[in-house]
């Protein structure tokens, strides 16, 4: 590391955010588990809370028949330890540990909310504050990564700016689902460092677009996905290669 090139006024600007741990295996997932649990105590609620999981798997059964297209290996049924939750005083936190899992989550409660509204008591929930706010989270971050998806390297003035207004969207619904939360005593929606971070990573777009509109760099250039991938890939050929050729594979694998 010592070659490469650094601002010395700005050491800390070596290292640059990754959008890939702070939202899909970061805010996301806080997201994703507290959404999920505030909808089984309102929409399915039930004597127990156990006993609510059981028409929420069967919504995401329906979920998975009508979207079979998808690529997820999301193949488990939704349980309170998947999604962290150990009693009302504990924070939960999806224990799923793939980025993908999020992303399928995240859709799967963005159409099980228009399937809520939609439905025979969609009014009663029309007032609940919280269920709207999810709604609209989704919509946001949605909105946003389609733009950064969908770009290269340097994005369009017009998608800098929709996905600067979405992303501030979504981080602002997110920190106004926790103050709701707050204001009934429910420990959901968890503000953590990583939301903090993704606003850093909003800000330097923003900051980009006011200089140049057309010089703004997609997150997603940070972002880690193929070293994940690299990572994986390895562990597959350690778990099925002998020890004293494991190195040798390797290296031929990257050849190929």
């Amino acid at each position: 590391l010592e070659h490469l090139l650094v601002n010395d006024d700005d050491l800390a600007g070596f290292y640059l955010p990754d959008t890939f741990h702070i939202y899909y295996l970061g805010f996301g997932k806080e997201f994703a588990a507290s959404s999920l649990i505030y909808i089984m105590k309102t929409v399915f609620k039930k004597r127990k809370l156990e006993s609510s999981l059981e028409p929420l798997n069967d919504c995401l059964q329906r979920y998975r028949q009508l979207h079979k297209k998808e690529r997820a290996n999301f193949g488990r049924k939704i349980s309170l330890e998947l999604l962290g939750y150990k009693s009302g005083r504990v924070y939960p936190s999806g224990h799923w540990s793939k980025g993908a899992d999020t992303a399928f989550v995240t859709k799967f409660i963005d159409w099980l909310m228009v399937e809520i509204f939609r439905g025979d008591h969609g009014d009663e929930w029309g007032s609940d504050a919280i269920l709207h706010g999810i709604q609209a989270y989704g919509k946001a971050v949605g909105a946003f990564l389609r733009i950064l998806y969908a770009s290269g390297y340097f994005l369009e003035s017009n998608d800098a700016r929709e996905a600067i207004f979405n992303g501030l969207a979504c981080s602002r619904q997110f920190v106004a689902l926790a103050t709701l939360c707050v204001g009934q005593k429910l420990c959901l929606f968890k503000v953590t460092p990583k939301l903090h971070m993704f606003c850093h990573v909003l800000l330097a777009m923003l900051q980009q677009y006011r200089i140049d509109p057309t010089a703004v760099i997609n997150p997603l250039a940070q972002a880690t996905f193929q070293c994940e991938d690299f990572v994986g890939r390895v562990a597959r050929l350690s778990r099925r290669v002998s020890p004293k050729i494991h190195g040798t594979k390797v290296i031929l694998s990257l050849g190929t």
